[in-house]
């Protein structure tokens, strides 16, 4: 028999050891402390005959969609063991994940695949890579010396494990900067700071008493070996930002290089003395996919440059109940939406309608891969609203 449900409690070490064997970290009777973060109604799980055989989490974020905070399902965790393989549980599994995020009314989802190509199935479309780059820390001596209390300034370094509810409201408040960023909830899992306070400081710049950035940052060696490795910094105004980067080159003496995550459409020269080329630059990880849930609770508020109104024919063959007609109009600077009916001026699938809402994708990429028809002037209105923008999200889950 099968059947696909949340976990209970006494499941946990099952959804555990699916995870370990999976991702190389086996171990058979899981750690009680490995197991009380975990919430069980984040994890769906496919049985067969009463034993896990795959299973998955659909954990709750705050995504920023251009400038828009939106609930988000942040799908993790997709694994089963190698004898269940190849029997299409996964896909039934997403099947309910997706049911599941209309219940939670998340309006859009994204995850970190394993694989591109087994998402786009599922109608998650990439997003861009960003990069970060690797200097030396002399590249950023220019910027000392750092200033003191009695310029105003407050620098105060602690370590990450310390500062939880600290660096959380600055973090959400700083992030709407940055389109596509996914906004850690406030009550952090258990396993998120496990990691953090393993090697992870943070410091915190204040002005007259007053918040002004944040940079979260490892270091590991010693001079010619030692790296420090930024993993989040935010900035309120750019005389902080060069303090960030001030503070970060007086690491000089014990960390030769630095690794800097640079954002899109930031010219990382303004950030550094004299360096000649060349350097060593990374992409991210693997590009974050993202995928729309329901259409009008993801378009509805986004901001829209131009004045108008269309109705466009959206598919979804994963989410049926979804399709149909839908009329999108900008009013007092932000786009509206709702189900509809009359006659469409474009057909757009689920892939189309993501790639646009997220910036993904210009509109003529979209229909060069069937994803969308239309009359000119409606496909002309979608790019007005949609352009294309880069997302940064450096917060891994």
């Amino acid at each position: 028999m099968e059947e696909i449900r949340h976990i209970t409690e006494k499941e946990k070490p099952a959804f555990m050891s699916i995870g370990n064997y999976s991702f190389g970290q086996w171990q058979y009777e899981p750690e009680e402390d490995d197991l009380a973060w975990l919430d069980t109604e984040e994890v769906l799980a496919l049985f067969v005959d009463g034993r896990m055989a795959a299973r998955l989490r659909n954990r709750s974020f705050t995504q920023i969609i251009r400038g828009v905070p939106k609930p988000m399902g942040g799908l993790s965790s997709v694994a089963s063991f190698p004898e269940y393989r190849r029997r299409g549980y996964i896909r039934r599994l997403m099947a309910a994940v997706f049911t599941d995020m209309e219940a939670k009314k998340q309006p859009v989802s994204a995850l970190f695949p394993f694989r591109q190509s087994f998402y786009r199935r599922f109608g998650y479309v990439n997003t861009n890579s960003y990069y970060r780059l690797k200097v030396p820390t002399t590249a950023l001596q220019h910027l000392l010396p750092l200033p003191t209390a009695e310029d105003g300034w407050t620098l105060t370094r602690i370590p990450a494990e310390e500062a939880q509810l600290q660096l959380q409201p600055f973090e959400r408040q700083m992030a709407a900067q940055h389109h596509g960023y996914v906004i850690l909830p406030d009550d952090l899992h258990k396993e998120i700071w496990n990691f953090l306070r393993k090697d992870q400081h943070l410091l915190f710049v204040e002005r007259e008493g007053v918040l002004q950035g944040a940079l979260r940052y490892s270091l590991k060696g010693f001079m010619d070996k030692g790296e420090l490795t930024v993993h989040t910094m935010f900035w309120r105004d750019l005389e902080t930002r060069d303090i960030i980067l001030g503070f970060i080159g007086s690491h000089v003496d014990n960390a030769q290089n630095c690794w800097l995550p640079i954002p899109p459409g930031a010219n990382e020269r303004y950030w550094l003395g004299d360096i000649a080329p060349p350097l060593v630059a990374e992409t991210s990880f693997m590009p974050l996919m993202v995928r729309i849930i329901d259409p009008s609770a993801a378009i509805t508020e986004l901001p829209a440059a131009r004045e108008g109104e269309l109705i466009i024919r959206y598919t979804d063959p994963h989410l049926p109940q979804r399709d149909g007609l839908y009329r999108i109009a900008a009013e007092d600077g932000r786009l509206h939406a709702h189900p509809h009916s009359g006659a469409p001026a474009a057909q757009l699938t689920v892939d189309a309608l993501s790639a646009l809402v997220f910036g993904a994708a210009p509109p003529e990429e979209l229909r060069h891969r069937g994803w969308l028809t239309g009359e000119e002037s409606a496909i002309q209105l979608l790019a007005g609203w949609f352009p294309v923008r880069p997302v940064y999200n450096p917060n891994f889950f």
